[in-house]
């Protein structure tokens, strides 16, 4: 399974153990996060009194767990194995990074996963007692939002703001104030690797399938009205992605210009004219049109923030 890393700071990676020991107000934490689609480490300094974050180090595996759930609603064992040699490769490049202290979250995927205690006692058990915690939707909301308000330099900020964190098997719609907290929060069980459950099947998907797409998930996405807010961000893989398509940011012209883009040939082939892992451009299109249903959701344009859960949890860990 090809591993991506991601290029980060290390200006601090040597401060520990020497004469500033004794100063130091900072802890090396890591992250690991097992999505629907992808597992993911981060690697970050933690500063105890400013709140910041130093990114150290970023690993990403596409793992694909919520499209290999079987009808029984469990992970098959093979599908655990390979998790968990993927975990457990992420906790020592945590380790070889100095970390000091290593959270191990599951979100969507492994919340439908019947066998999720299981698969947390696999990985305890190859990675000398780590202990896997799956969020419920409340948390996953409540890191998402400090994440992303960190990440566009809002933490501190008294003004509404709204995100969306488009993952792999949910959807998660967040109100807050960045100084205060999350106001309101729902967790919509549908996300990019839905496609299928769209109605989105064919290669490309067809006009049809894209209009019964789109109206199915402002259904999903609108369900309930959000409160207002002054601006809106959006994490995620499917927006981080889209970043690398169309800058800036997204409102719902752009949006609607982009499914029309990615949606013009094959995925294999728009993954070669974009420089993009053919199975992230499979997901692309339910992701767009989840954010295509949020930005007009929250009334507002959306801001790409490249942080999430991942520095939110660790930003709110004690």
């Amino acid at each position: 399974m090809p591993v991506t890393h991601f290029p980060g700071s290390t200006r601090r990676a040597l401060m520990y153990g020497g004469p500033m020991e004794a100063e130091r107000h900072t802890v090396r934490r890591a992250c690991i996060d097992i999505g629907a689609n992808t597992t993911r480490l981060l690697v970050a300094d933690c500063d105890l009194v400013t709140g910041e974050l130093d990114i150290c180090h970023q690993e990403r595996v596409l793992n694909r767990l919520g499209a290999a759930i079987g009808a029984n609603g469990k992970l098959p064992n093979e599908k655990v194995t390979e998790l968990v040699g993927i975990v457990r490769s992420q906790r020592g490049s945590a380790l070889d990074f100095g970390a000091e202290d290593l959270a191990c979250v599951g979100t969507a995927g492994l919340r439908r996963a019947r066998n999720r205690d299981t698969i947390g006692a696999q990985i305890a058990a190859a990675c000398e007692g780590l202990e896997l915690n799956v969020l419920d939707g409340a948390d996953e909301a409540r890191y998402a939002f400090a994440g992303a308000a960190w990440a566009i330099g809002q933490a501190r900020s008294r003004e509404p703001l709204a995100v969306v964190d488009v993952g792999g098997g949910s959807t998660e719609l967040v109100v807050g104030v960045p100084a205060t907290g999350v106001t309101w929060w729902r967790s919509v069980p549908v996300g990019s690797a839905d496609g299928p459950e769209l109605g989105l099947v064919g290669d490309p998907p067809s006009p049809q399938e894209l209009d019964w797409a789109r109206r199915r998930a402002a259904s999903e996405i609108g369900a309930v009205p959000a409160p207002p807010a002054l601006a809106a961000t959006a994490v995620g893989g499917s927006a981080g992605t889209l970043h690398q398509i169309i800058p800036g940011a997204l409102d719902s012209d752009l949006l609607l210009t982009a499914l029309a883009q990615i949606t013009a040939r094959p995925a294999g082939q728009m993954a070669v004219e974009l420089g993009l892992e053919p199975a992230r451009v499979q997901m692309l299109p339910a992701g767009l049109l989840l954010l295509l249903a949020a930005s007009k959701l929250f009334a507002q344009p959306l801001q790409i923030s490249f942080g999430g859960l991942r520095e939110g949890l660790l930003l709110l860990r004690h």
